[in-house]
């Protein structure tokens, strides 16, 4: 019977001793393991399991083995390759456009001209030595990018700053202006559209309306209720127009019913305004 209890004691503590070792010999989280890809870098994870962490120099990982990196080989895409592109090939060797060349950049498979951003441009120390469209006051302004704001805001395509007094001017006819800047100490004028200058005229509003201008070849028209650009629009659309006319001084407005807006001409005259009632578009082309 002792020897029968012996017996099973050994067996025990040699199944304890193997287990033990067995425990040991797996390691800890993060230590590095033998894997089956030669040129990968094993450890153990969470569950102490031998996972594949990184591969070697020139190769790179994908599941859960290490493919050969064929990036970086110049070559030549299949179909039309766009002219102002580099291509290499990829990890995959899938010939694809890595860069272009300077002033293009990559846009998914062509090369696209990088878009230029204009500056504004401004007449530092002048005036306007002639306005025959007018001017309208548009209130305090301590810098040339409020007035501009102001002006902007007002649907002027041109603006003015005086320095000394901290006070913004709109110029109601902006094509007018080219030609006509002139030095002029504590004063700057300039255009509200980037890329304008001044100097060769301002045609931009913020709703495409054109100031001191009205419809010329007109034969007949309809009076509309109307106090202001905005006003003048709805009651224009309301009329069933795809233009407007504002008398700014008068306090009024008209459409044109004959003949066709298209076919009619803008032509200067002062305090007066033309537009068409969708603001992306600019008359006669309403």
């Amino acid at each position: 019977m002792n020897e029968i209890i012996l017996l099973l004691a050994c067996c025990c503590f040699i199944f304890i001793v193997v287990l033990a070792g067995w425990f040991l010999s797996r390691g800890e989280e993060g230590d590095e393991c033998k894997g089956k890809d030669k040129n990968g870098k094993y450890v153990r994870d969470e569950d102490l399991e031998c996972v594949l962490k990184s591969c070697d120099t020139g190769y790179y990982k994908s599941g859960k083995e290490c493919l050969v990196d064929q990036s970086g080989v110049v070559c030549v895409p299949t179909g039309t390759p766009d002219p102002q592109g580099t291509y290499l090939k990829n990890r995959s060797n899938v010939c694809t456009l890595s860069s272009c060349a300077t002033g293009y950049v990559v846009n998914g498979t062509t090369c696209n001209p990088v878009p230029v951003v204009k500056e504004y441009i401004v007449a530092d120390e002048s005036h306007l030595s002639e306005n025959k469209g007018g001017y309208v006051e548009i209130g305090a302004g301590t810098s040339v990018d409020e007035c501009r704001a102001l002006a902007y805001e007002a649907d002027y395509p041109a603006f003015g700053f005086r320095k000394t007094a901290n006070n913004c001017w709109a110029i109601a006819d902006g094509e007018d202006t080219a030609g006509k800047v002139t030095p002029l100490a504590d004063h700057a004028v300039g255009c509200v559209e980037r890329g304008e200058d001044i100097n060769t005229g301002c045609k931009t509003t913020k709703t495409n309306v054109i100031r001191a201008r009205h419809y010329n070849g007109v034969t007949d028209y309809n009076n509309i209720d109307c106090t202001s650009i905005p006003t003048c629009r709805t009651a224009a659309t309301a009329a069933g127009a795809n233009h407007f006319g504002w008398r700014e001084a008068g306090g009024s407005g008209w459409v044109v019913t004959a003949p066709d807006i298209s076919s009619t001409t803008p032509e200067f005259m002062v305090n007066h305004t033309i537009g068409c009632t969708d603001p992306t578009k600019i008359p006669p082309n309403c």
